[in-house]
């Protein structure tokens, strides 16, 4: 072990040794530099430290056991029964099982996105598990269930020659990286503008912060519902489907509070989102966006006539990014 350690690891040992019996002794400020040293010599030398002390004192316990002392140990069981359990570690059926064979049983423990939630729990069970489970044969499972759950558009083959195209032909690098639309839960969008306000003395002026909130809720089968409040997220996202018929009744208490519309929507492969509804009988509202992981990007809203075409812009400083909130009590079919 001495000859595999260079000149600088060597160094930084002795000065971190150095360290350490400073610090028993109770020299403190000696201690620090010496520890200050050791890192800058060489920045794992703790690891490799503590790792030199775990060989050594493995070393003395096994020559420190004799024939002699291994019949004893026989008769005194009690007393090495701890030490046999540590020694004697058995191993599970699991880690028996060849890379093939384990990949066969976790492709069966997946068998729909729901299960996929499960992927960090089962990584944790053991290191074979989470080396598996970085697979690509698994990723490809998983976008394969991307698109039968519609949060992918395309057909299977398009997802075939778009992982070879455009995600170096990396199926888990697809799965992390393509833009998809989530189902169990609403995007938000927090809108805040400033008002005047009326004073009656003339030297001062009233400003208003007004707050309102834009709700997205999105289906597997194109529709969503498209909702303006001034309520919050706490007391409106439980309420958005397509079953409650207040959400889609005007009310006349607030002019920021917009009854519920149900549009349609649909994205490109590059994650381009377009979401349209009626905004009354002769104009349509287009809202158009772009997925980032959990975060819609504004990048469009306008107001189509539906029969000359006019288009009708509308300004975006009110509008900060939609984000997703998950819904536990959403089901898709309400």
């Amino acid at each position: 072990m001495e000859g595999q350690i260079s000149p600088e690891l060597q160094n930084a040992l002795e000065l971190y040794s150095s360290a350490i019996k400073l610090e028993q002794q109770g020299e403190l400020s000696d201690s620090l530099e010496k520890y200050r040293q050791a890192h800058k010599s060489h920045e794992d030398v703790e690891e490799v430290y503590r790792k030199l002390e775990r060989l050594k004192l493995a070393e003395g316990r096994r020559t420190a056991f004799t024939e002699d002392d291994k019949t004893k140990s026989v008769d005194s069981s009690e007393v090495n029964a701890p030490d046999e359990l540590v020694t004697h570690r058995i191993i599970s059926a699991i880690e028996k099982l060849p890379q093939e064979v384990l990949l066969i049983v976790l492709q069966h423990c997946f068998r729909s996105m729901s299960d996929v939630k499960q992927l960090c729990t089962l990584s944790l069970v053991s290191r074979r598990f989470a080396s598996a489970l970085r697979s690509d044969i698994l990723y490809q499972q998983f976008c394969y269930y991307s698109v039968e759950d519609h949060e992918w558009f395309e057909p299977l083959h398009a997802i075939e020659q778009e992982v070879k195209e455009s995600y170096n032909n990396s199926w888990k690098y697809m799965f992390r990286k393509k833009p998809r639309i989530r189902y169990d839960g609403c995007y938000i969008d927090r809108c805040r503008y400033f008002r005047e306000g009326t004073s009656d003395t003339g030297w001062n002026q009233v400003v208003h912060l007004i707050t309102y909130y834009r709700y997205l809720r999105f289906y597997p089968d194109g529709s969503c519902i498209v909702y303006q409040s001034p309520s919050e997220p706490k007391d409106i996202v439980r309420l958005v489907n397509r079953f409650v018929p207040t959400l889609f009744t005007p009310s006349g208490f607030s002019s920021a509070e917009v009854a519920a519309k149900v549009g349609t929507w649909s994205m490109s492969p590059s994650g381009h989102l377009v979401v349209s509804y009626n905004s009354s009988i002769r104009y349509t509202n287009v809202q158009e966006l772009q997925v980032r992981g959990r975060r819609l990007h504004w990048l469009a809203f306008y107001s189509l006539h539906t029969q000359t075409s006019e288009k009708i812009d509308f300004p975006l400083t009110q509008n900060r990014d939609y984000f997703f909130s998950k819904v536990r009590s959403y089901s898709l079919t309400e």
